[in-house]
């Protein structure tokens, strides 16, 4: 994973975002790539991704919407329908 988000770093586009952004977009598809998901799971992937940076990762609102590249404004808006949809399973 080191070595993707090295790859990516030293890119022409991996110098026009923001560091978490980049390291976090290469370690979530290295890991998609590598681990295969249950099906039937609750949620989108950016809201299991927003519950998991959120909740697990500890990452605050701005922080989590430049990791994913979203605006604040819809990871407040995500994690509440992953909230509903996780209840509701």
């Amino acid at each position: 994973m080191c070595h993707a988000i090295l790859a990516e770093v030293s890119s022409a586009a991996g110098t026009q975002q923001p560091f978490a952004r980049l390291a976090y977009a290469t370690a979530a598809d290295t890991a998609d790539s590598r681990f295969a998901h249950p099906g039937g799971s609750a949620g989108t992937r950016t809201q299991r991704e927003i519950l998991i940076l959120r909740t697990i990762v500890g990452l605050d609102l701005e922080l989590t919407a430049i990791a994913l590249g979203i605006s604040p404004r819809r990871v407040r808006a995500e994690q509440h329908a992953a909230l509903k949809s996780f209840r509701a399973a």
